[in-house]
């Protein structure tokens, strides 16, 4: 008496693959400088771009004057109660930017908002 025997399935390997980043260079350093070299536009692309680059660097320093000369707007803005904005109810619909906004009072007299 024979039997028959089928094939069992074999598992599958679990492989791992591996995503590696590597910095590209398009053009090397050396040839950028030889064709810079033998071209008269690429002086004034080169003073352009030294010229942005010292407008970024001073970016920060101009971003930090800004913002001594503009006060902080809530920071002159009295605190109001809660009990004044929510005059005795649990729930306060709230409208902004088109969307309706609901916060709550829980019963531990925490708020919550949601939307």
């Amino acid at each position: 008496m024979s039997t028959l025997s089928l094939p069992l399935s074999q598992p599958r390997e679990v492989t791992r693959r591996r995503l590696s980043l590597r910095r590209v260079e398009v053009a090397p350093q050396s040839r950028r400088d030889t064709a810079a070299a033998s071209s008269g536009a690429s002086s004034t692309a080169s003073a352009a771009l030294e010229s942005v680059k010292s407008a970024v660097a001073a970016l920060p320093a101009r971003l930090e004057a800004f913002m001594r000369q503009t006060p902080a707007s809530n920071a002159d803005a009295p605190a109001v109660p809660l009990e004044a904005i929510m005059q005795g109810a649990t729930t306060l619909p709230i409208l902004h930017n088109g969307d309706v906004y609901t916060l709550r009072v829980t019963r531990y007299g925490k708020l919550i908002l949601t939307k």
